[in-house]
Parts: structure tokens; C-alpha cells; sequence
């Protein structure tokens, strides 16, 4: 039996069974790619991984950096070279025992033992105790006769505390006590607290950014964050506005008011019309030339019988 094959299909056969093969083979390889890359991302090198000594030197070499709401880990600052036990990114090794609602400083040196009950706190004294100063928050006082605009704060919770007791403004509410259950008691420490709150109708502060809003340029949103201003602190502007503007109107009335006032009294006679006759003595006064001109002095229609201060005899000696 004899095959004829001829060399077009012998080429075909060969290229495509070729094909197959290499197909498979990239296939299978890029799989394997994906696999050895996945797994490289999934083993993070943390200190005793690297087989680090509990207070190594190499901590030196690296920089803390803690990213809000993600995994904190060391940089390998510029300068150094990357080797086995000195990789780009040193992650920290999990807690031994994890517990449920406790969370353990990880970090390798500075405080074992510290533990917190929010991923939150953690990751505050992460940024605040373990990691450089550039990385921690900066919130200077926005009021620039406090001394705490040149000495910011490095936590925003403290800044806003700072500015809700010290400065007095209306964020937040009114501070109750632990065993404080009567509703009308807490009703009367927050308007106690509304009370003596220092509110300017010019602007108002964002309760999350805490950046000033002002009224006449954004109204009662905050362009930063989106956050609205609650209606009884919009209440509390609109009626501080109208109580001062109100105190305004009085002022200007009553300025107007003393100014015709000074403008109408007479020097002389300090508006009393009569003045004191030098003529005749103390005691006796006369009409105001300024205030009564002498058109405007109406004498009575009576005789006059002489002055009753001489007698008889003295008007007959002459």
C-alpha cells in the first residue's frame, strides 16, 4: 500500500499540529506567568519572614508609611540597594493570635504589647507614634490670635474639640452626662450650651472638614466635602443676623436723634431761652437774643407805674 502525500499537505499537517503545540504550550505558560505573579503578591516579605532581629538596624533604612484605610509598610528609602533580606517594601507580620475587637500595634520596635478596639485607633497611632513627621495630619487654628494657629494640631478631633470649648462655636452639641436620662435635662444643657455658643451670620464650619463656609459666596454647602449645614444652625444665623442688623438700626436712629438734638440747643442759653441779665443782677434773666430775636419778643400791653423801689419823698427831692 502506498500513501500519496504531497508536499502541500505534508506542510499543512505539519505547521498545524506545530500550531497546536505552541498554543498550548504559550497557553499554559502565561498561566503559569499569572500563577507565579499572583503568588510573588500574596507572600509580602515582613520582618520575621526576612529573618530580622527584633530591633534591627535595617529598620533604618526604610520609611513607615501608613495610608489611610489601608495596610501600613516600610519604603526602602533612596540611596539603598535592594538585596534578599533588603526588598523595596517590608510588610508587618500578622498578630500570632488574633482576637476579635482587639487590635495590636505590629509595629517592630517601640511598643509591644499596645493594643486598641478600632482598625481606626491602630491606624492613628501608626501615623502619630511609628511613622515620620511629614505623615502626620497638621491642623493650625484658623483664628489668628490663638496661639494654636502657629502650633497646629496633628489630630483633627482634637482641632475640633479646640474649637467647640475654647472658641465656643456651635459643632457638634452640648456635652451629657453618663447617668443624664431625663429628656428635659438634656434638653436644657443643650439650650444652656446653644446659649453661649459665639455665632458670626458671615459663615458657618463644615462638622467633617472643618473649613469656614462663607454665606454670601457658597451659602449653607460646603464645596469641599458636600456637607450641608443642619437647619437649627442655619436658624441660629438668620436670627443672629436679624438681631444685629436690627441693633444697627437702633444705633443709627438714635445718633440721628442726639445730632438734631446738639444741633438745636443754643450755646447760650443751653436751650432754656433765657439768659441772665447782667443789668439788673443775679436773679433776673431775659429773653434769649439768639433763641427769641427781638421781632419774635412779645412784651405784654400793661402800664408801668414806675419803679416801686423809690418813694415818694425821693421822686419830690427832684
Amino acid at each position: 500500500m502506498s500513501f500519496d502525500l504531497n508536499a502541500s499537505d505534508s506542510s499543512q499537517y505539519y505547521d498545524d499540529g506545530y500550531n497546536q503545540g505552541y498554543n498550548n504550550y504559550t497557553t499554559a505558560s502565561h498561566s503559569l506567568e499569572r500563577s507565579l505573579s499572583s503568588h510573588s503578591n500574596s507572600m509580602k516579605a515582613t520582618p520575621s519572614s526576612l529573618g530580622w532581629a527584633p530591633e534591627s538596624e535595617l529598620l533604618r533604612l526604610y520609611k513607615f508609611i501608613v495610608p489611610k484605610g489601608k495596610e501600613p509598610y516600610l519604603e526602602l528609602l533612596p540611596g539603598y540597594q535592594i538585596c534578599y533580606n533588603v526588598p523595596q517594601q517590608v510588610y508587618l507580620d500578622p498578630p500570632g493570635n488574633p482576637q476579635k475587637g482587639v487590635y495590636p500595634c505590629q509595629f517592630p520596635t517601640g511598643c509591644p504589647g499596645k493594643q486598641f478596639r478600632r482598625p481606626a485607633d491602630l491606624e492613628r497611632h501608626y501615623r502619630h507614634v511609628h511613622a515620620d513627621a511629614d505623615q502626620k495630619g497638621s491642623f493650625p487654628c484658623d483664628y489668628k490670635p490663638c496661639t494654636r494657629s502657629k502650633g497646629p494640631f496633628t489630630r483633627k478631633d482634637h482641632y475640633r474639640d479646640h474649637l467647640k470649648d475654647f472658641h465656643k462655636e456651635d459643632i457638634g452639641t452640648a456635652k451629657q452626662p453618663k447617668d443624664a436620662k431625663d429628656p428635659k435635662t438634656i434638653q436644657a444643657l443643650q439650650q444652656a450650651w446653644l446659649e453661649e455658643r459665639q455665632i458670626d451670620p458671615r459663615w458657618w464650619r463644615c462638622r467633617r472638614c472643618l473649613q469656614r463656609v462663607y454665606v454670601d459666596t457658597h451659602g449653607y454647602k460646603c464645596m469641599t466635602c458636600n456637607e450641608e449645614c443642619a437647619k437649627e444652625r442655619i436658624e441660629a444665623r438668620e436670627q443672629k443676623k436679624y438681631e444685629i442688623e436690627r441693633e444697627r438700626e437702633r444705633v443709627q436712629y438714635s445718633e440721628q436723634d442726639m445730632a438734631m438734638t446738639y444741633a438745636a440747643q443754643c450755646t447760650s442759653c443751653n436751650g432754656s431761652m433765657w439768659i441772665t441779665d447782667n443789668v439788673f443782677g443775679e436773679g433776673n434773666s431775659v429773653p434769649c437774643p439768639i433763641c427769641m430775636p427781638s421781632g419774635e419778643i412779645v412784651y405784654e400791653d400793661a402800664e408801668w407805674d414806675g419803679d416801686n423801689r423809690f418813694d415818694a419823698s425821693y421822686e419830690a427831692a427832684y
